[in-house]
């Protein structure tokens, strides 16, 4: 299916984008924190 070379870069990317997912909602936490 894959080769190895792609299998590191479909992860990489997904760990990334798992890394953003976590920005994001640490940005909503501290906005809604803001608004109490």
């Amino acid at each position: 299916m894959f080769d190895p070379e792609e299998k590191n870069v479909l992860k990489t990317i997904h760990e990334t984008f798992d890394d953003l997912k976590v920005a994001v909602r640490k940005k909503k936490l501290m906005l809604l924190n803001e608004i109490r």
